[in-house]
């Protein structure tokens, strides 16, 4: 599988993220291959994929979802990340590119307050700072900004290249 994460995202329990993905065209969406967001919290001893809502995933096109971010105390949140991979009995899945665009955080709660936490929106338009997106996936992923596609009425998004990844 593939992953790209962010470590230590300023993001509290309860923070519902909507993000919008395009696929590849050729990608399996009948089941055989999957595409989430996940966190690791308390010092990573924990891991979250279950906020994934249902979503129908389109080949070739922008497919959108939320997440929300789990129950992070004690520890907090250490990462957050996007992950593509196969189901057992898949085949390997095509090289190709995912784009990530236009990510928003609404909510959450960093205390018991009756503050209203603030919507927060992240759309590369520009370059990638260096070191913010890790990859886990060795030579086989590339992480970039681009131009290619992009969500809605920006001009950027994050590219994700992939050669072949064999099932695991």
């Amino acid at each position: 599988d593939a992953v790209v994460q962010v470590d230590n995202p300023p993001l509290w329990p309860g923070t519902v993220i909507t993000v919008n993905v395009w696929l590849p065209v050729d990608l399996n969406t009948t089941g055989g291959t999957f595409f989430q967001m996940f966190t690791n919290f308390n010092n990573f001893n924990g891991y979250d994929n279950t906020g994934n809502s249902g979503r129908t995933a389109l080949s070739g096109a922008w497919t959108t979802w939320t997440y929300t971010v789990p129950n992070t105390f004690p520890g907090g949140i250490q990462r957050l990340g996007f992950q593509i991979g196969d189901n057992p009995g898949d085949t390997t899945i095509p090289a190709g590119s995912i784009y990530i665009d236009s990510i928003t955080a609404t909510g959450g709660r960093a205390d018991c307050t009756a503050v209203t936490p603030p919507t927060a929106l992240h759309d590369f338009e520009t370059a990638l700072p260096a070191d913010t997106y890790l990859v886990n996936g060795g030579g086989n992923v590339t992480v970039s900004q681009s131009s290619d596609r992009f969500f809605g009425t920006g001009a950027g998004s994050l590219k994700v290249s992939f050669a072949d990844l064999a099932k695991k």
